[in-house]
């Protein structure tokens, strides 16, 4: 991938975020926090009406009505997500029931893991514009605490998220700096300080794993006293020889 590629990516990666971010703050303002209903709830992504119940739907009773409960909602998953394939299906099972149940605040949590995950992969990188309807009309719906989560989630897991589209950097290694250096700013700075503590990370990561190839050793220009009637460019010639032919091939 292309350096101006990738640099171009991290812009629009921290503009979501700086979004996301006043989104969550003016909520947080202006709203007054409930919990979420347990009942089926729709979204519409940008791509026709979706669906979602799988996600927000009745937690089953009982431990034995999980596999039938989860079977549900990949159904419904792939339905919504024809591109899905067996590895997204594992990982919705091991995020949606590690214990076979799962609280009605950790569906905020899966809905917005799954939803930014599978949505990338299937219709390519989420815009603002999507991201922003999602949010808006849960608000609208179900009141600021749904929202908000998701919008936090979103926020916390989009770093995972962007691995996907950039294959060769660690998202999840992002999600965990910049949530631990945000621990360490005062609440009322980091709206300000978010999109350059996101840009910073992933400039590290991206120099880590993009990073330069390694230099062969350079001729350091010593001369060898042993022999004072060798010139330092037939030092140079035969240093390079020795480094750049394989052991097996030396004389």
């Amino acid at each position: 991938m292309a350096v101006a590629e990738v640099r171009r990516l991290y812009t629009d990666l921290t503009a979501i975020y700086r979004q996301l971010v006043q989104f969550v703050m003016q909520t947080l303002n202006t709203n007054p926090v409930r919990a979420a209903p347990a009942q089926p709830l729709t979204v519409t992504p940008g791509i026709g009406a979706v669906t979602v119940h799988s996600i927000m739907g009745k937690v089953p009773a009982k431990r034995e009505e999980t596999p039938f409960w989860l079977a549900q909602k990949i159904n419904t998953l792939e339905a919504v997500f024809p591109h899905m394939g067996p590895q997204d299906k594992h990982r919705i099972l091991t995020m949606c029931l590690p214990f076979g149940m799962v609280p009605t605040v950790e569906h905020c949590n899966t809905l917005g893991t799954v939803f930014a995950a599978l949505y990338t992969k299937a219709h390519g990188t989420p815009t603002l514009a999507n991201l922003l309807e999602v949010l808006k009309q849960i608000q609208d719906e179900y009141g600021a605490a749904p929202a908000l989560d998701l919008g936090m989630q979103l926020m916390g897991n989009f770093a995972t998220v962007s691995s996907i589209i950039l294959s060769n950097l660690k998202g999840e290694a992002v999600a965990l700096a910049v949530r631990m250096r945000l621990r360490g700013v005062p609440q009322q700075d980091q709206e300000r300080e978010l999109p350059k503590i996101i840009a910073e990370t992933y400039s590290c990561i991206a120099r880590d794993s993009l990073g330069a190839r390694p230099q062969k050793p350079q001729f350091q220009g010593k001369i060898n006293k042993g022999n004072t009637k060798q010139q330092p460019e037939g030092n140079k010639k035969r240093w390079e020889k020795k480094h750049q032919t394989p052991k097996k091939e030396r004389g």
